[in-house]
Formats: C-alpha cells, structure tokens, sequence
C-alpha cells in the first residue's frame, strides 16, 4: 500500500515539474524586475521617474525590436555598431556574441542557419549541430549541450561527414533543451541515420564467414552461425583460426577447411 502511495506521489510530483519551472521563472523575471526598478529608485529618488524610465526604456525596445523585425536593422543597434567597432577589445567581444546570437535571431532565408548531423564526440554517436560558417567542402559547427544550447564545442569537419536535415534552429534548441524527451521529427532524423548505417556496411565491402553445415564440435565452439568482417584479411585470419582449432582439439570423425569466395569465405565440413 505505501509502495503503491509513494508511486502516485512520485508520478504526480514528475507531473508538476513543468508548471513549476514556469513559476519559477515567472518569480525570477518578477524579482528581477522590482529589484530593477529598485535600483533606478536610488538614483530618482521618485516613484514616478522610476516608473516614466522603465516606460520608456520599455518603448524603446520595442521599437528596435520593430524595426529590425521589420527593416533588417535598426538605426539604434547600427550607431551602436558602428561606435563599438572602433573600440578594438571591445570589438571582438562584441562581434562574437552578435554572430551567436544572430544564429538564433535572423528571419532572412540567405542566413537562415542551417542544422545538421555529426558523429560526435566518436562514430555512431549522433548529435545535432549549428552551421556557422562554410568554405568549399569544409563546415565549422556548433556543437551545443543539453540542457543548455548556448554551451558546447565548434568543430571543423568535412562536408561529407555530416548529414543535412530540415531542422530549423528553434526545432533543434527545443530537442536539446528536452534533453530529447521532445524528439521532433523523429521519422526523419531516424531515416537519416539508418540509411547512413547501411551506407557505411555496403562502403566497407564487408566479408561474411560463415559454416556449411554443424555438427556436435560445432556448438562447442563460440563461433555462431554467422559472423561479418569489415576485411577480407580478418575473415580469412578467424576462419584458418577455427580450422586449426576444430580439427585439433573438438571432433575426430569431421575435418575442416574453407574456400574463399567474393565476399564470403565458407567453411566446410569432411567425413574423415
């Protein structure tokens, strides 16, 4: 029974969780909020100046807001460009954390970023990644962690190496902010995957080892039924391996030996 009650708990309390960070952040927003308007209150001395500069410095971003909606880029944020690229520190700064934010920000199909796939940080492990930049055949990426996009690593790989999806920024943050509980296009992302796993089996001309027939030395063996090799070089080395050991130590009335075949090398079994 109290197995049972603690069950229900624990599901109702996982139930909540969203609602939660939401009053969470509702709190925070809240609290930073009054202790802004506390600060400017130091310096005003006056409730209603506090309240006329939060108004304005409100109107104000709205309207760049507008504006670079609407037009590309406000006349504010490009006085402000143009002033901070003449201070050389602060320059860069500035300029990188526009480019990054820029990625998540742009409404112009030319610089939509694109989001693909990579094998990352080893092979078939998968992970979502942003496009930052190009230069022929080679893509920088950003390889952002869960919980938080805006953490990770940028890697440089070659164009064949990743896999282009319909992604878009927002559909891939959502994904990695869930830690992948929201897996969106889940259909699509798993075709890519799958059709690359069989990409890479035909790419390796793979070698199949396999027996003619059983019998008892057989089972005593750990070789099963069947065996792939990604050379020819392994599958002839395991097979002559299998040969010698059978026929030494496992059965008196069989002998054992193989023949190689395009892609398959065949043991078979002899009546001694």
């Amino acid at each position: 029974m109290m197995s049972l009650l603690f069950r229900y708990v624990l599901i109702g309390a996982l139930a909540l969780i969203p609602l939660f960070i939401v009053v969470q952040v509702v709190f925070w927003v809240n609290q930073l909020s009054v202790d802004l308007f506390q600060q400017i209150s130091l310096y005003t001395n006056s409730t209603l100046y506090s309240s006329l500069i939060i108004a304005v410095t409100i109107f104000i971003l709205g309207f760049i807001g507008f504006s670079t909606e609407k037009f590309g880029k406000s006349l504010v944020v490009s006085v402000i460009d143009k002033t901070l690229d003449k201070i050389p520190a602060i320059r860069i700064i500035y300029n990188i954390v526009k480019k990054i934010t820029n990625l998540f920000m742009s409404k112009n199909k030319d610089d939509k970023k694109e989001v693909v796939l990579v094998e990352y940080p080893k092979k078939d492990l998968w992970v979502p990644a942003y496009v930052l930049s190009k230069h022929e055949d080679v893509l920088v990426l950003f390889v952002p962690t869960s919980p938080n996009p805006t953490s990770g690593y940028t890697v440089i790989v070659q164009r064949e190496n990743i896999k282009e999806t319909s992604l878009s920024v927002a559909e891939a943050s959502q994904f990695i902010i869930s830690m992948g509980a929201d897996f969106i296009k889940k259909e699509e992302i798993s075709a890519i995957i799958k059709n690359n796993k069989i990409n890479t089996i035909k790419g390796n001309n793979m070698t199949t080892l396999r027996m003619e027939k059983q019998c008892g030395c057989f089972k005593k063996s750990s070789f099963s039924a069947e065996q792939t090799f990604n050379t020819k070089e392994e599958a002839l080395e395991e097979a002559k391996n299998m040969c010698e050991d059978m026929n030494e130590t496992f059965c008196q009335k069989h002998s054992f030996s193989f023949e190689e075949n395009e892609n398959e090398i065949l043991i078979k079994m002899a009546q001694n």
